[in-house]
């Protein structure tokens, strides 16, 4: 694959299309090289099951569970509806999962009863037990299907209304393929010793490894980060030198200077009006 497959229009590729297209260009993501670049904000844990016997109120845990039953409430506030759906867990004990904004189809969807879920999300515990609110899930017909759980950390990214986060998700994870057509800027030699490439360093910053320590992850001085924005710095540092150059090369033509007395004087008239002093340069 060649650099200009990743300077294609992301709505013209075919598993992306015109509607996707318009969502990304609002986060000025217009190519895949675009796409490859748009780093996580933060990471979240997903490649385990948590023991709810071993957590507490305000974790962030992810559970496997079996959908048992759905009620529709309405609150005194705005009659608004809340959807709470009973779950269990495969050593009995009972969760409610709760959804203040929801559609007709994500209901009819929670309603598969008997059907297994992977639920993530921050469990609370109250007088009623334990709760999640608005959790991400994926369901399946039966525990072993959601055995297959993430290797590496899941990015989360900046995002907006229209474009949900599994999706954006779902296009770089597409797109990660395609970074080793990126081309290499900066030699391996000019780098430190302890700096990866750029196709490793994107891996490390979208799909870091548990063991590659998520809580350095964010730092600014982790070796991954650090590698884009030299990389970043020297590109706008060299477009700056290309810059003075072209202005370099746009002088300005000499004022014509008379001979004659007449216009000499004509001409010193004209600079004495002039609101302003006249540099050295512009005498010259």
């Amino acid at each position: 694959m060649s650099h200009a497959h990743l300077l294609q229009p992301l709505a013209a590729m075919p598993r992306i299309g015109q509607t996707m297209g318009k969502q990304l260009a609002k986060l000025a993501i217009y190519t895949p090289q675009d796409a490859l670049l748009y780093l996580p904000f933060r990471y979240e844990n997903r490649t385990q099951y948590h023991d709810i016997h071993q957590v507490k109120d305000g974790d962030t845990v992810q559970l496997l569970v079996q959908l048992r039953q759905t009620n529709l409430q309405l609150t005194s506030h705005a009659q608004k509806k809340i959807l709470s759906v009973v779950a269990i867990t495969p050593d009995g004990e009972t969760i409610t999962l709760k959804f203040f904004h929801f559609n007709p189809a994500q209901q009819q969807r929670l309603q598969q009863f008997g059907k297994w879920a992977r639920i993530y999300g921050v469990i609370r515990l109250d007088f009623a037990g334990w709760q999640m609110l608005h959790p991400s899930l994926h369901i399946a017909d039966s525990p072993e299907l959601l055995q297959n759980l993430p290797k590496t950390l899941t990015a989360i990214y900046p995002t907006h209304v229209g474009l949900p986060q599994y999706q954006l998700r779902k296009i770089i994870t597409m797109l990660m393929p395609w970074r080793d057509a990126l081309p290499e800027l900066l030699t391996q030699a000019a780098l430190p010793a302890q700096w990866t490439n750029l196709a490793e360093s994107l891996r490390q910053l979208h799909a870091p490894w548990l063991s590659e320590c998520p809580a350095l992850m964010y730092a600014p001085t982790h070796p991954a980060r650090l590698r884009l924005a030299v990389e970043e710095l020297l590109a706008h540092r060299l477009y700056v030198l290309k810059a003075r150059r072209v202005r370099e090369q746009l002088q300005a033509p000499p004022l014509f200077q008379p001979d004659h007395l007449l216009l000499k004087q004509y001409f010193a008239k004209i600079l004495e009006s002039l609101p302003f002093t006249l540099t050295a340069a512009q005498k010259r």
